[in-house]
């Protein structure tokens, strides 16, 4: 018998608030792998949308970029990635899905990742920053980057809810290639 696929599952979206069930939603898709005994997860990204993700009433993404940092601060397995709001512009899910490949091949995702199970504090400009002994200033531990280090050949599946799945059917709105990366086929 071979050894299970190491797999990352990556989780984008608004988070306008992040709530339990998107936790869920990660834990679910997890235990689901794990069950066919053919995949590991090792780690759950969430990826809170761009400022100018086209969505009514977003909140300042800072603040759901803080919210979903406290919401993974307790789970060691997820974690959360700020490269898609330090855009300029919103970039397609495919986009930044590719991004993310990229930055963990070459060895920079580390520059955007925060890990949970960190303390975290709130300073004046609701900014939140990790306090780790001895390691105050690092962006995220050594252990962290070992996880995507040691699984730069993991596959990266998409997590999403009903609401993205469903967009895929508004014409027009996706572009067809975006569409065949985020549910991995080959476009027709």
């Amino acid at each position: 018998m071979s050894l299970p696929k190491s797999v990352i599952l990556y989780c984008a979206g608004s988070f306008n608030p992040i709530t339990n069930k998107h936790l869920r939603l990660l834990e679910l898709a997890r235990d689901a792998l794990h069950k066919t005994g053919q995949y590991k997860v090792v780690k759950g990204i969430l990826v809170p949308a761009n400022a100018k993700y086209a969505k009514d009433n977003l909140v300042a993404a800072h603040h759901r970029l803080a919210m979903v940092k406290l919401a993974v601060d307790s789970n060691a397995w997820l974690c959360t990635d700020s490269w898609e709001v330090e855009q300029s512009q919103w970039p397609p899910t495919a986009v930044a899905l590719d991004a993310l490949k990229d930055r963990i091949q070459d060895g920079t995702v580390s520059q955007c990742i925060y890990n949970g199970s960190a303390a975290v504090e709130s300073d004046s400009s609701t900014q939140l920053k990790r306090k780790r002994p001895n390691d105050t200033n690092s962006h995220e531990s050594s252990e962290e980057t070992d996880v995507f280090a040691r699984h730069k050949s993991a596959k990266i599946m998409l997590v999403c809810g009903s609401d993205l799945l469903r967009s895929f059917s508004v014409p027009d709105l996706w572009a067809k290639e975006h569409v065949c990366i985020l549910v991995d086929v080959e476009p027709l």
